[in-house]
């Protein structure tokens, strides 16, 4: 709902780092045929960033013994 209503032309740079909002406006900007290289830049940067960091914090969780050996 949010990607819908947003005007595009005005819209400030953080919206596309911040997360969830980026791929709606990125997947809106692809549906309209919209490609700015900077939006392009943004989101791609940011999510492969949250892809690390989600991913570095899995591997920690699964390298703890106390949670591999839990009872529960």
């Amino acid at each position: 709902m949010f990607a819908q209503f947003v005007n595009l032309e005005g819209i400030e740079w953080w919206w596309f780092v911040a997360p969830i909002f980026n791929v709606c406006l990125a997947m809106r900007e692809a549906l309209l045929n919209i490609n700015d290289l900077s939006h392009i830049a943004l989101w791609l940067g940011s999510s492969l960033f949250y892809a690390f960091v989600a991913v570095t914090w899995a591997a920690r969780q699964f390298q703890r013994e106390d949670l591999v050996e839990s009872i529960s």
